[in-house]
């Protein structure tokens, strides 16, 4: 899921972006009201030109919106960033979660986490949750955000983005860690 190419839209929150698939079944805004610290969170949601209809997923398309930004990594190669933070949920269906990602030049994802083994739904009180990548020398971009799949609320609020040291674990998906060293029943007798 590359967010670079996916839609985004002009946004209220200086700095982030709204992106996703389909863009019209999510907003973000910025709220007074639901806070962790300080006078405003970010706010992202599903809205439905019909209540009674559901944000329709497929098999073949999960939907899903984003509250996010990108950046440079040129000044945090061979560092390990970690991007806390703050959320809370309302009355998410599917599920939703901070996210950080690290490509480099060509797009090729170095480094990515989005929660998948601790992932929120239903209604969760604000909570810190962390997210630990390190960034390679051949990074070119990070973006990191919020995403929701599916229908419901998230809030988002006393971000950070900091060095740590790599006593600290990492989070990042490993997509080999479930793999097999070498094939396996090839003669389908097993």
């Amino acid at each position: 899921m590359n967010m670079t190419s996916s839609s985004r839209s002009e946004s209220p929150i200086q700095g982030w972006f709204l992106s996703g698939t389909p863009m019209h079944h999510y907003a973000i805004e910025l709220d007074g009201t639901l806070v962790h610290t300080g006078r405003q969170s970010a706010h992202l949601y599903t809205v439905h030109p019909d209540q009674n209809q559901p944000v329709a997923t497929t098999p073949h398309e999960q939907q899903f919106g984003t509250l996010m930004q990108q950046f440079q990594a040129q000044a945090y190669h061979n560092k390990r960033m970690r991007l806390s933070g703050f959320v809370k949920t309302r009355a998410v269906v599917e599920s939703c979660g901070l996210w950080m990602r690290v490509d480099d030049r060509y797009e090729n994802v170095l480094q990515f986490d989005n929660m998948h083994n601790r992932l929120l739904t239903g209604d969760c009180d604000w909570n810190h949750y962390a997210i630990v990548l390190d960034i390679p020398l051949e990074s070119t971009t990070i973006a990191f955000g919020v995403m929701l799949i599916g229908q419901g609320d998230v809030w988002i609020d006393s971000l950070r983005f900091e060095e740590v040291g790599r006593d600290v674990p990492l989070t990042h998906l490993d997509p080999q860690a479930d793999l097999p060293d070498a094939p396996q029943n090839l003669d389908f007798e097993q």
